[in-house]
């Protein structure tokens, strides 16, 4: 099992898909970068906390910081606007990691 020993958690808030850019840990001193997406901020990053424990690393350390992220509500017209026009809340997570 692995385990994260430094990361930071970036919220990159509502783009569209065919603009979003992405992410890289390049020259950031991390060695990892993974980008979830969403409806809303706790679709992504549970997408993203998917994403880095399907590679067999602990989340329980990142998952602690959830609590920054408030509940953001949508309503049902901000909801099909997303919908129809590709739009999604990206949370990305860049970290380093070690082997337990």
């Amino acid at each position: 099992m692995k385990r994260i020993v430094a990361y930071e958690i970036v919220d990159h808030g509502f783009e569209h898909a065919e603009y979003f850019s992405g992410v890289s840990a390049l020259f950031t001193g991390f060695d990892d970068a993974v980008t979830g997406m969403g409806m809303d901020r706790d679709e992504a990053f549970s997408d993203v906390l998917d994403m880095i424990a399907a590679d067999g690393i602990e989340t329980d350390q990142i998952e602690e910081e959830f609590g920054r992220f408030a509940r953001q509500e949508l309503t049902l017209e901000e909801q099909e606007i997303i919908i129809e026009t590709d739009i999604f809340y990206y949370v990305s997570v860049l970290f380093t990691w070690e082997q337990k």
